[in-house]
């Protein structure tokens, strides 16, 4: 589906879902939600348009940009939103390993 949008520029990672679920109180149900919300479908939609972001700066010098919106909440965790910190904490690290893996 990626390579139906031609030549991507920028990426903007922005869906989000809060079940309020705690750690300990929330449902694994809700957790997952959360997770697979916040950290893997970012990572789905970074492992899908870098190939095609990489691509473009490499063939026409253009530049490119992934951008993940994550949260404050990656650092303050509240009691009702653990599911929500711990998936935009993931967010974090995985947006700086990826700009690790993708430096020049």
């Amino acid at each position: 589906a990626a390579e139906l949008a031609g030549d991507v520029t920028v990426v903007v990672n922005n869906a989000g879902v809060s079940t309020r679920a705690g750690l300990l109180a929330g449902s694994i149900e809700d957790i997952r939600l959360e997770m697979d919300t916040h950290y893997f479908g970012t990572l789905s939609m970074i492992r899908a348009f870098a190939p095609i972001i990489e691509r473009n700066i490499a063939g026409n010098g253009a530049g490119g940009a992934i951008l993940n919106v994550l949260s404050v909440l990656s650092w303050a965790h509240p009691p009702t939103s653990g599911a929500y910190s711990a998936a935009k904490a993931a967010g974090w690290a995985m947006t700086d390993a990826v700009r690790a893996e993708l430096a020049p």
